[in-house]
């Protein structure tokens, strides 16, 4: 069955939508990637943040504990207490920002072994102060217990953080592709549409256009008297059959103006 002009362009017009629906679909599919690997640097950073802060917590509770073991005041013990308390909720966190990741759960459960040590030997030192056991405090921090479990520590989170900084520069480069993906297939999509749209725009010419005006010259030169020729349209739809009524009214027309001129 043939195609009119009607369901020619609605084709022509349906599938310039399809494809435009498609292409934004994809793009919409590779801006959620790039988001995606946005959040990932952003979780990464997070992570390396809150390790740092760990340590500074930690710090802090043994700041707390040596002010209180030289002084014997109990407000040199807010820092300790403040130390401990955001270490934990430091730790917990990091558990939490790295399910996915095995090999840093082991080592947060290596670290959290040394923790838990650490804040031990925190505690009896001050709870022998407090007995007034002062000397025997002060024989356990010289042992050098305390600066073992604090060099552990140390290694531990310089390990963990390398491993962070290793996934940020990989999530770095894939978020950096993902963006230069998004920019292309922005600058394809917009191309493409520019060139299909002209294609369009050239059949139009060639298959509407073209063969009105030539018909309207045609149908003027016809009026007047003058010698015309036919525009060759070869196309079975309805500027087809327009030309070929044509044809034949303008066959009609000159055998009848010969059949005039005998008579």
């Amino acid at each position: 069955m043939p195609l009119g002009l009607q369901k020619k362009f609605v084709i022509a017009f349906g599938l310039l939508i399809f494809i435009s629906v498609g292409n934004f679909g994809l793009l919409w599919v590779v801006e959620q990637n790039a988001e995606e690997q946005q959040e990932w640097v952003v979780h990464t950073q997070q992570v390396i943040h809150e390790s740092e802060a760990f340590l500074g917590h930690i710090r802090d509770a043994e700041t707390g504990q040596r002010g209180f073991l030289l002084t014997g005041k109990s407000e040199y013990l807010d820092p300790y207490i403040t130390g401990i308390t955001k270490a934990k909720e430091t730790f917990e966190r990091l558990q939490n920002l790295t399910q996915d990741n095995f090999q840093q759960q082991a080592r947060l459960k290596s670290l959290l072994e040394v923790m838990q040590k650490k804040f031990g030997e925190l505690k009896e030192t001050i709870e022998l102060t407090n007995e007034n056991n002062l000397n025997k405090a002060l024989v356990i921090v010289n042992s050098g217990i305390g600066k073992n479990f604090m060099d552990v520590i140390r290694t531990e989170l310089q390990e963990f953080a390398h491993e962070e900084n290793h996934l940020l520069s990989q999530r770095q480069i894939h978020f950096e592709n993902s963006k230069n993906n998004v920019k292309l297939l922005m600058v394809g999509e917009v191309i493409f549409l520019i060139f299909f749209i002209f294609l369009i725009a050239i059949v139009i010419q060639q298959r509407l256009v073209y063969p009105l005006s030539s018909l309207t010259e045609c149908a003027n030169n016809l009026v007047s008297g003058k010698a015309f020729n036919m525009p060759k349209y070869h196309s079975i739809d309805e500027m087809g059959e327009l030309v070929s009524a044509f044809q034949e009214m303008s066959q009609s027309i000159n055998t009848a103006m010969d059949d005039l001129s005998q008579a």
